[in-house]
């Protein structure tokens, strides 16, 4: 399934514990589709551990 379609069905089904995060290779252009669908969070990779683990720990 795509991004924007997931993340538009996501929110009738997750609680307010699931945090839904956008990893993409793409920047501006695609942030704004992520925030516009329900994203929590829109990433460019590559990330680092450090930041995977900060996000991981918000859950």
């Amino acid at each position: 399934m795509a991004s924007p379609p997931l993340a538009r069905c996501a929110p009738c089904q997750r609680g307010k514990e699931m945090l839904l995060a956008a990893l993409t290779g793409w920047g501006q252009q695609h942030r704004e589709i992520t925030q516009d669908t329900g994203f929590d969070m829109h990433l460019v990779k590559p990330i680092s551990a450090d930041q995977l683990f900060f996000i991981l720990s918000m859950t």
